[in-house]
């Protein structure tokens, strides 16, 4: 999730336009603008001339999607530092861990910072390893701030690297949002629609969450502050709900 307000807008935004574009309502980039509470996030000035107001919600949970960001930007760092190593320690870990993927869980609430601050005790408790380690590594060679090393061996190219302050399994949530948002009253002199969106993974398999917005949407969304629910899988470019259809 972006980190302060202007990211945050600038991501509506961009959600957005790519939403209007599968939706085939052509809109010019310069006609999305960004709203502040209690407006809704966007107001869209499509180019037939209509004024259409959107509010955003993700499916994932935002303390979800915050540390699933986390896992790719420190995979990202990872990455770099093996790729920045001495030669003769990157071809000790290539002996170490050719076959092999390293994940990495960091303590609950690291930032960032601190994850990539700890990636040089992180790759020296790694040239301790023997080339058979294999699974959760002992308590004593992890170094402060990293709850769990596990080492995964195979018919793969490694070393591989991947890491999280969590379990990555990511729960969808798209009934609650819509609950949530339903629950809201927003201020538009324009039409206002709501638009969950999907930017982690793809919402696939639509069931069972599909049937349940199913049975949620209709009887709801007249008390609710939105003529129209959509719902945008942002990673496979689709809508898989829209109600009423348009």
């Amino acid at each position: 999730m972006p980190e302060n307000h202007d990211q945050q807008q600038a991501e509506e935004k961009r959600i957005v336009e790519a939403f209007l574009h599968v939706a085939q309502m052509p809109c010019e980039s310069c006609n999305i603008f960004s709203l502040d509470p209690p407006q809704p996030d966007v107001l869209c000035k499509l180019e037939d001339g209509t004024q259409l107001a959107f509010e955003l919600t993700e499916v994932i949970d935002p303390n979800q999607a915050r540390n699933y960001n986390f896992g790719l930007d420190i995979k990202h760092a990872m990455y770099q530092y093996y790729a920045d190593m001495e030669p003769e320690i990157k071809t000790q870990l290539n002996a170490l861990f050719g076959n092999a993927a390293i994940f990495v869980a960091f303590q609950k609430g690291a930032s960032l910072n601190k994850a990539t601050r700890l990636l040089l005790d992180l790759f020296a408790a790694l040239v301790k390893c023997s080339s058979d380690s294999e699974g959760d590594l002992a308590r004593e060679l992890l170094p402060e701030g990293i709850e769990r090393i596990t080492v995964a061996r195979g018919e793969m190219v490694g070393p591989l690297f991947s890491a999280s302050r969590l379990a990555l399994h990511i729960r969808n949530t798209v009934t609650e949002r819509i609950n949530q948002k339903f629950a809201k009253k927003y201020e538009c002199d324009f039409p206002v629609d709501l638009l969950v969106h999907s930017r982690l993974k793809s919402l696939q398999p639509e069931i069972p969450w599909l049937d349940k917005v199913r049975k949620l949407v209709p009887p709801n969304i007249r008390s609710s502050s939105f003529q129209r629910v959509w719902i945008f899988d942002y990673v496979e470019s689709n809508i898989p709900y829209v109600y009423p259809d348009v």
